[in-house]
Protein backbone atom coordinates (compact mmCIF):
# COMPACT_ATOMS: atom_id res chain seq x y z
CA UNK A 1 0.00 0.00 0.00
CA UNK A 2 1.35 3.49 -1.15
CA UNK A 3 0.44 6.17 1.16
CA UNK A 4 0.69 9.71 0.06
CA UNK A 5 2.67 12.09 2.06
CA UNK A 6 2.71 15.54 1.98
CA UNK A 7 5.70 17.08 1.50
CA UNK A 8 5.21 19.90 3.94
CA UNK A 9 3.57 19.32 7.34
CA UNK A 10 4.33 20.65 10.70
CA UNK A 11 6.52 19.15 13.94
CA UNK A 12 3.37 17.87 15.58
CA UNK A 13 2.20 16.15 12.62
CA UNK A 14 5.54 14.59 11.75
CA UNK A 15 5.56 13.02 15.14
CA UNK A 16 2.75 11.72 14.56
CA UNK A 17 4.01 9.54 11.41
CA UNK A 18 4.13 5.99 11.87
CA UNK A 19 8.20 4.68 10.61
CA UNK A 20 6.68 4.25 6.92
CA UNK A 21 5.40 7.91 6.61
CA UNK A 22 8.65 9.14 8.31
CA UNK A 23 10.82 7.48 5.94
CA UNK A 24 8.69 8.55 2.84
CA UNK A 25 8.68 11.88 4.08
CA UNK A 26 11.89 12.23 4.50
CA UNK A 27 12.70 10.54 1.28
CA UNK A 28 10.42 12.92 -0.26
CA UNK A 29 12.65 15.90 1.50
CA UNK A 30 15.84 15.20 1.56
CA UNK A 31 16.86 12.71 -0.74
CA UNK A 32 14.62 13.50 -3.97
CA UNK A 33 15.70 17.19 -4.09
CA UNK A 34 18.87 15.48 -4.58
CA UNK A 35 18.36 13.18 -6.89
CA UNK A 36 16.37 15.28 -9.21
CA UNK A 37 18.87 17.58 -9.99
CA UNK A 38 20.27 14.41 -12.44
CA UNK A 39 16.18 13.87 -13.76
CA UNK A 40 15.83 10.78 -10.98
CA UNK A 41 14.28 10.18 -7.92
CA UNK A 42 13.53 7.44 -6.00
CA UNK A 43 10.24 5.90 -4.35
CA UNK A 44 9.85 3.78 -0.94
CA UNK A 45 8.12 0.39 -1.86
CA UNK A 46 7.94 -1.58 1.41
CA UNK A 47 9.53 -2.00 4.81
CA UNK A 48 9.11 -6.22 5.23
CA UNK A 49 9.61 -7.72 9.06
CA UNK A 50 13.10 -7.92 9.00
CA UNK A 51 12.77 -3.92 8.88
CA UNK A 52 15.09 -3.98 5.38
CA UNK A 53 13.56 -0.89 3.39
CA UNK A 54 12.77 -1.32 -0.11
CA UNK A 55 13.40 1.05 -2.80
CA UNK A 56 13.42 1.88 -6.81
CA UNK A 57 14.93 4.07 -8.80
CA UNK A 58 12.90 6.34 -11.18
CA UNK A 59 13.76 8.82 -14.33
CA UNK A 60 17.59 9.06 -15.07
CA UNK A 61 18.35 7.02 -11.68
CA UNK A 62 17.36 3.92 -13.15
CA UNK A 63 20.12 2.25 -15.11
CA UNK A 64 22.68 4.76 -13.84
CA UNK A 65 25.87 3.20 -13.13
CA UNK A 66 26.25 4.94 -9.80
CA UNK A 67 23.27 3.96 -8.69
CA UNK A 68 24.58 1.26 -6.36
CA UNK A 69 27.11 3.56 -5.10
CA UNK A 70 24.39 6.56 -4.62
CA UNK A 71 22.14 3.81 -2.62
CA UNK A 72 25.31 2.37 -0.68
CA UNK A 73 27.27 5.74 0.57
CA UNK A 74 24.15 8.18 -0.05
CA UNK A 75 20.63 7.06 0.72
CA UNK A 76 21.19 3.68 2.52
CA UNK A 77 23.77 5.34 5.29
CA UNK A 78 21.46 8.27 5.77
CA UNK A 79 18.50 6.29 6.32
CA UNK A 80 20.13 3.74 8.65
CA UNK A 81 21.83 6.89 11.10
CA UNK A 82 18.06 8.77 10.79
CA UNK A 83 16.23 5.68 11.47
CA UNK A 84 17.99 3.24 13.82
CA UNK A 85 15.05 0.63 13.95
CA UNK A 86 15.78 0.15 10.11
CA UNK A 87 18.34 -3.03 9.47
CA UNK A 88 19.49 -2.76 5.58
CA UNK A 89 18.19 -0.96 2.68
CA UNK A 90 17.81 -3.14 -0.51
CA UNK A 91 17.13 -1.60 -4.20
CA UNK A 92 14.04 -3.70 -6.18
CA UNK A 93 14.36 -1.48 -9.61
CA UNK A 94 14.81 -3.62 -12.21
CA UNK A 95 17.68 -1.12 -14.01
CA UNK A 96 17.70 -0.69 -17.72
CA UNK A 97 20.41 1.25 -19.13
CA UNK A 98 19.48 3.67 -21.66
CA UNK A 99 19.21 7.02 -22.90
CA UNK A 100 16.73 8.09 -19.74
CA UNK A 101 19.63 6.76 -17.38
CA UNK A 102 22.29 9.53 -16.16
CA UNK A 103 25.36 7.70 -16.84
Amino acid sequence: MVLNVPNMCSKKDYKNFNLEEKIKFWINNEINPNLSVHGGSITFVKIDEKKYVFLKFLGSCNGCSMSNLTLKNFIAKQILKKFPDIKDVKDVTEHVHGKHSYY
